[in-house]
């Protein structure tokens, strides 16, 4: 059995290839957001820090890249260091995973 395409839909098979090779994939933005205080600290126990924060996060889960803004106010001196945690329940400790 011999089965012949037109001109046609050969080409438009290429098109429709063509579109599906070179159009890259939809990204979510994933949008978190936290407040930030001694009182999270050391599993919930504390810090007795008077500091307060915000931040607001993006994650793209097609490039894998995280981006964030922190604010804080009242801390007792300039910031020296700064780092996210792994996931936890609340109250448990996750180690640092990201230092910036």
């Amino acid at each position: 059995m011999n089965i012949k395409l037109g001109v046609s839909a050969t080409l438009s098979s290429l098109v429709l290839f063509a579109i599906m090779v070179t159009v890259p994939a939809k990204a979510s933005i994933i949008s978190f957001s936290s407040t930030i205080n001694g009182a999270q600290a050391n599993a919930g126990t504390g810090t007795g820090s008077i500091a307060t924060g915000s931040a607001s996060m993006l994650f793209d889960d097609v490039t894998n890249e995280l981006s964030w803004s922190i604010d804080w106010v009242d801390l007792s001196g300039p910031a020296t260091s700064a780092h996210f945690h792994g996931p936890a329940l609340p109250n448990t400790y996750a180690g640092a995973v990201v230092f910036f």
